[in-house]
């Protein structure tokens, strides 16, 4: 039984670097000034993954202004 159970813990921590390493790089927040408009709009058609790129690059702008006002 723990045989079984490394391996499947294997198997989740490979599949979760892998994907990890397949993010597609964020597109948006490169302009932070962009209209709201502009933005649903790109947003719209992109799969899961690369909102998740989009919003973890939109939270690291947000991070460095509180920084940068702080």
């Amino acid at each position: 039984m723990s045989s079984k159970l490394v391996v499947c813990l294997l198997v989740l921590f490979t599949s979760s670097v892998l994907h990890a390493q397949d993010a597609p790089p964020a597109v948006t927040a490169g302009d932070p000034s962009i209209p709201i408009e502009t933005l649903e709009q790109r947003l719209t058609p992109l799969t899961v993954a690369e909102l998740e790129s989009e919003a973890m690059a939109w939270r690291d702008l947000l991070k460095a202004k509180a920084v940068e006002v702080a």
